[in-house]
């Protein structure tokens, strides 16, 4: 009759123990997320931000979990930035890879994650980049478009004279390929320049030596002023001349369309 009182302990105990188990163990802790990101570079509503060599710069976030931190960097033209242009970054920044558009306004943030999940996001920053100037688009062929006098008369050019141009390098160099037409054909002359940028609108240019010479006239040196200047096109005078000589970027040459 003891056998009973017995079993029943035992049971009880396993119970208890089972019971006692279950209460030693640790719950596993709520994730807290990194702390926000503090955008540093470009500052908000910042300007003349040059579209080359954009970096963006940021405070890293610290995690209260001491878990790692990555980053992942928004940048376009809207706001909200949708466009991802980097991803799992642990570093505070990050170097823009491709040129943006001159004078535009682009808009930034950064979202910093934990390997748990957790996130946390950044504001939102704007900057504007810097308006195109000369030196940002000179180099490179302009053809002869069209002659126009003081009246505003243009001059019908043939196509012989279409295949004058002007070149410009980045090292302040260049070419000028002069021709016309004659009884015996198309005919012209190439020499070298240098240029010196006066202003964002006016480049002074000096013709040396003839490169090429297809014609009797003999080397000389001249002066010519830039009165405009954009991306596709250049109006410019001589300096002893009163017409006005239109160029237009070698992208829209018609031969070479």
């Amino acid at each position: 009759m003891k056998t009973l009182p017995c079993l029943f302990v035992f049971a009880a105990g396993l119970l208890l123990g089972a019971c006692n188990s279950d209460d030693d163990t640790p719950a596993v802790p709520d994730n807290n997320t990194p702390e926000d990101v503090i955008l540093n570079s470009p500052a908000n509503d910042t300007d003349e931000i040059d579209p080359d060599s954009v970096a963006l710069t940021w405070k890293q976030a610290l995690d209260p979990d001491g878990d790692m931190v990555s980053y992942n960097v928004f940048l376009d033209k809207n706001n909200p930035p949708a466009t991802l242009v980097v991803s799992g970054t642990t570093a505070g920044v990050y170097t823009v890879e491709n040129a943006l558009d001159f004078d535009t306004s682009y808009y930034w943030k950064v979202i910093a994650a934990d390997n748990k999940g957790g996130e946390s996001e950044s504001d939102i920053a704007m900057f504007t980049t810097r308006k195109a100037t000369t030196a940002d688009f000179i180099t490179g062929r302009w053809y002869l478009e069209s002659i126009v006098d003081n009246d505003g008369v243009g001059e019908d050019l043939d196509d012989c004279k279409k295949n004058s141009y002007m070149q410009f390098t980045a090292e302040g160099a260049g070419a000028v390929a002069t021709y016309s037409d004659s009884a015996s054909g198309c005919y012209g002359s190439i020499r070298s320049l240098e240029y010196e940028l006066v202003s964002d609108t006016e480049i002074k240019i000096i013709y040396t030596d003839i490169i090429e010479e297809k014609t009797e006239s003999s080397e000389r040196e001249e002066l010519l002023i830039v009165a405009s200047i954009t991306e596709t096109r250049i109006e410019c005078k001589y300096a002893s001349d009163d017409k006005t000589y239109i160029f237009s970027k070698e992208l829209l040459h018609p031969s070479l369309n």
